[in-house]
């Protein structure tokens, strides 16, 4: 069993070292007080834990069963799926995932880069519901940390997240906290934003922190502008590029859109129209600094 230290959260990975992807290695702590325990089996889909548990959702690509306090979760059996299924106990603080072991039997190279990809997702899934138990959730941005404050891009993909944050870097030397995904949590009703071993193609991340000074939502234009966005629209905007955990759980769910509408409220939240130049750096560092 190894240990990871993610966003303040203690998660432990009970996993052949071959399927955790290498950018957890740099999260690894030695804290034996887990808040959150994954533990992967090779094996069928157990399927009699599903006799006389309840239907409570079928998504388009999983169906969700209740029984006795557990929560299951089957995804279609066939390769494309890793793991297929997911056992859930303990107030979403325990969790076993099964991959078929008639697809994947070994570490080869194939093997071991399907299995790697598809279980890095889940784990990033039952991350998201544990992190809503501890006041956060996973915001779709690049994240940077300035003066020891954090300042983060939000955007669509290819919109220019990564470019901003680059620009920062070259211009004022900034440390990268995330390119892709970050983790924010209210710590003592204060939004913190952290880096993550979830970061996508960018291959940034950190396991730094920083409070959150601003969330700065783009988009491509052909001169730069930027304005102070109301509370409703950051909500809005903010909640849009969020993962919001499990969203057939109506708790769960609820839960996640509480604590965006306070970390919105607690931060300054930005549309900046722009070109991917200095000047838009210079414009966000202006209006963020007065």
């Amino acid at each position: 069993m190894d240990l990871y230290s993610i966003a303040g959260l203690t998660m432990s990975i009970d996993a052949p070292a071959w399927t955790i992807n290498e950018s957890f290695q740099g999260f690894a702590c030695a804290n034996n007080n887990p808040d959150l325990c994954v533990r992967v089996v090779f094996g069928q889909q157990p399927l009699a834990y599903l006799q006389d548990a309840q239907l409570v959702a079928r998504m388009p690509a999983y169906s969700v069963y209740e029984k006795g306090g557990r929560t299951f979760i089957r995804y279609p059996d066939d390769k494309d799926d890793v793991p297929t299924f997911l056992v859930v106990e303990n107030h979403w603080r325990e969790y076993t995932a099964y991959i078929n072991p008639d697809v994947y039997s070994g570490p080869d190279a194939e093997n071991a880069f399907i299995v790697r990809g598809g279980l890095s997702m889940h784990l990033r899934e039952v991350f998201a519901a544990s992190l809503t138990l501890n006041d956060g959730f996973l915001l779709h941005c690049a994240a940077i940390e300035h003066q020891k404050k954090g300042i983060v891009f939000s955007a669509p993909s290819q919109t220019g997240k990564s470019t901003q944050a680059h620009l920062w870097q070259r211009r004022y030397g900034v440390r990268i906290l995330d390119g892709d995904v970050a983790a924010c949590r209210l710590i003592d009703g204060k939004p913190v934003i952290y880096g993550l071993p979830w970061c996508g193609s960018s291959g940034e991340s950190s396991t730094g922190h920083a409070d959150l000074a601003a969330v700065v939502f783009l988009e491509q234009a052909k001169e730069n502008k930027i304005r102070q966005l109301s509370l409703p629209e950051a909500v809005m905007r903010m909640a849009a590029r969020s993962f919001l955990p499990l969203t057939w759980s109506d708790a769960l769910a609820g839960r996640a859109m509480d604590i965006v509408q306070q970390a919105a409220s607690q931060v300054n939240c930005y549309l900046l129209q722009c070109l991917p130049d200095i000047e838009a750096v210079e414009l966000v560092k202006q209006c963020i600094g007065k």
